[in-house]
């Protein structure tokens, strides 16, 4: 008995392990690398030749893929800054303001 709860133990942290190495690299992914991967997933469920169980896989990974580009691209517009030029060769760095008022 004491061996299988061993075992089982040592599969849950495998397990542990993998998902958090898969978390590390969800987060350390650029927007182009991203992009491509979310392409690359579009053109598989457009081939129509997936089983249901791994088109919906396919789906579920293409919106975290797509939620992550949003994140990354509110990220960069947030960090934007606009340099107006006040006429005398004098710059200032205003905010990035995407409401048009």
């Amino acid at each position: 008995m004491k061996d299988t709860i061993d075992k089982l133990v040592d599969i849950d942290n495998q397990s542990r392990a993998i998902i958090n190495k898969c978390e590390e690299k969800e987060e350390n992914l650029n927007f182009e690398t991203a992009m491509k991967q979310l392409e690359e997933i579009a053109n598989q469920l457009e081939k129509n030749d997936l089983d249901l169980d791994k088109a919906v896989e396919k789906f579920e990974e293409g919106m975290k893929l797509s939620k992550k580009c949003s994140e990354i691209l509110e990220n960069a517009e947030k960090k934007i800054t606009i340099l107006i030029n006040d006429g005398k060769d004098n710059f200032s760095e205003e905010e990035f303001n995407t409401n048009k008022e």
